[in-house]
């Protein structure tokens, strides 16, 4: 999932794109196991990770 988080950094990655690269297949899948793993959803994540600190 860090790869998956560091991806989601890049502003041309979406998050259907994220999920291919890392392996699956299913974007839901991808979300589910991305937030139990990260404690957010991609999308929060990639907000938070753009606001920068």
């Amino acid at each position: 999932m860090s790869l998956a988080a560091h991806e989601l950094k890049k502003p041309t990655m979406t998050t259907e794109a994220v999920a291919d690269s890392v392996g699956y297949r299913s974007v839901a899948a991808f979300r589910r196991v991305f937030t139990d793993t990260m404690g957010m959803t991609p999308g929060q994540w990639r907000r938070l990770a753009r606001q920068g600190p």
